[in-house]
């Protein structure tokens, strides 16, 4: 199967789409460097959902995801394969079986497939760029008291 090969092209446009900052430097005479807006609700944002080509039973979703401080996003999983690149903020990243990871800007974690987890946004929120693969018609995720 050529998941991994499909996983890591995608990611790479990700990291590249995040890394094309528009803001210019403070040196400069053209455009300020904009000040981030406070987070205040929590807001997961579409931006993709498509087949691909090399395996059309699978779907690609791309999402834009701000989570407020401290706020807890619930326990779940996903059908599929999912990576996360932290654009803003900072929080704690839980995967079942395995210490909390605190999470910082520019860094990306990977969820496995079908594996229980949650992001608990710190004190100036969060926020991400998430990217998942999975079967194309399943749930996009199931919360754990659904996994029963």
């Amino acid at each position: 199967m050529k998941l991994t090969t499909i996983t890591g092209l995608a990611l790479l446009v990700i990291g590249m789409a995040a890394c094309n900052d528009k803001t210019k430097s403070p040196d400069t005479d053209k455009e300020p460097i904009a000040k981030a807006e406070p987070i205040t609700e929590l807001k997961i944002e579409s931006l993709l959902r498509d087949s691909l080509a090399l395996q059309p039973n699978l779907e690609v979703i791309v999402s834009y995801v701000e989570v407020p401080p401290n706020m807890a996003l619930e326990k779940h999983y996903h059908p599929g394969e999912e990576f996360a690149y932290l654009i803003e903020g900072s929080g704690e990243f839980w995967l079942d079986g395995e210490s909390i990871v605190i999470t910082k800007p520019g860094e990306a974690s990977k969820v496995p497939l079908k594996r229980m987890h949650s992001f608990k946004a710190l004190d100036n929120g969060a926020k991400f760029i998430v990217f998942r693969i999975h079967e194309k018609g399943a749930p996009e995720r199931i919360m754990a008291n659904e996994a029963n």
